[in-house]
């Protein structure tokens, strides 16, 4: 189904279905022949103040934020001064992994950004706004600030670990387990090996280069602040936001056409546009979709992922599909590509709720195509 049908779908299903589980917000893009074909704005970005969500609000995209992150390291990589195979301690000079019964050398920048690196950190702590900042150093060692009550509801539903120092607890290569830690370690690299903080170097090598106009990190830039979405539990009541303690795990905030305009910055584009739209070449951009190994099983589509460096891959209807989704209290976000065929979705959620009302969609707009091939 083309993106004009599919857009008439969107419109006549989602505001039924948000109110069914009691979503404020969302935003979807679609994408065809690797540029946007169709965007669309539901519901309020604040059910308090009634402000209603539009192409321009900013959502926080949770681990998204690391495909962002893995271009980041790749266009140091193609400069020569990363080498993906080397070990992380090469270049890191302000903190180092503590000692473990396991070989740190075989912590490379690589596994790291497929998630096979040894390091299992799924949480990696969040500060309240207004809370005294917490350094990305202080947060590695685990000097970070206490769960306050809605925190601890959201590590207690989700099973996540207490948030710890930083620690090699399992042999690397050893098999895939998700870690914003690694990616902290990666953050930190990043800074490192460029010079410059990591905020300002996505946004001097990526954001800017792409035109992607509101994304950004904490604190964003007062022309932005007036334009976040507010997150939400799954009753549809507000929940406090937290700031992510590391930018390249899960920091990113960004707009619907943003995250649209990066997902079409890895397809060819109709104009004759290379894959990696000059920020890397489409070499660097296919590397990162190589499979490196198993990650996980997913129920509700019946599909399994493979991990790849800072992405997940399957196989959907003979094609490539590369996907990452995110999440943390109150944000849920995806964004699908199939590479071959240079075709997106995208899709932003202020709510807990929001996987329910996201993966259907995804599988409703990927079946779509394959009855219309």
């Amino acid at each position: 189904m083309p993106a004009k049908p599919f857009t008439t779908h969107l419109e006549s299903v989602v505001p039924q279905r948000m109110s069914d589980l009691h979503i404020p917000g969302a935003a979807v893009a679609l994408i065809e022949k690797g540029r946007v074909a169709a965007i669309r704005s539901f519901g309020l970005a604040d059910s308090q103040s009634r402000t209603p969500v539009s192409g321009a609000t900013l959502f926080r995209l949770a681990s998204i934020s690391k495909s962002f992150a893995a271009w980041a390291v790749m266009i140091l990589v193609e400069r020569g001064q990363v080498e993906l195979d080397a070990p992380i301690d090469r270049y890191l000079k302000r903190w180092r992994l503590p000692s473990s019964p396991f070989e740190r050398g075989g912590v490379t920048v690589r596994r790291l950004l497929a998630h096979t690196a040894g390091i299992y950190t799924p949480g990696m702590g969040r500060a309240p706004h207004g809370s005294t900042s917490t350094p990305l150093l202080d947060a590695l060692e685990g000097r970070q600030p206490p769960l306050n009550m809605e925190q601890q509801r959201y590590y207690t539903r989700w099973n996540l670990p207490p948030d710890a120092p930083m620690t090699l607890a399992h042999e690397p290569n050893s098999g895939h387990r998700y870690s914003n830690g690694g990616y902290a370690m990666l953050e930190l690299m990043v800074e490192e090996v460029s010079g410059h903080a990591f905020e300002d170097f996505m946004r001097r090598e990526i954001f800017e280069p792409l035109g992607m106009r509101h994304a950004g990190y904490d604190p964003l830039p007062v022309s932005l602040r007036g334009q976040v979405a507010k997150p939400h539990f799954e009753d549809g009541s507000p929940v406090e936001d937290w700031v992510p303690l590391s930018k390249a795990a899960g920091g990113m905030w960004a707009s619907i056409a943003d995250l649209a305009t990066f997902a079409c910055a890895e397809l060819s584009g109709a104009d004759g546009a290379a894959v990696g739209r000059g920020v890397l070449s489409p070499r660097a951009v296919e590397a990162m979709f190589v499979s490196h190994g198993f990650a996980m099983h997913e129920d509700g589509s019946g599909l399994d992922f493979d991990t790849a460096l800072g992405h997940f891959v399957c196989t959907y209807g003979g094609q490539l599909n590369v996907h990452h989704a995110g999440g943390f209290s109150g944000w849920r976000s995806i964004y699908s590509i199939l590479p071959q065929a240079g075709l997106g979705f995208c899709m932003l959620v202020n709510s807990d709720a929001g996987n329910s009302l996201w993966q259907p969609l995804l599988l409703e707009w990927a079946q779509s195509l394959m009855a219309s091939a």
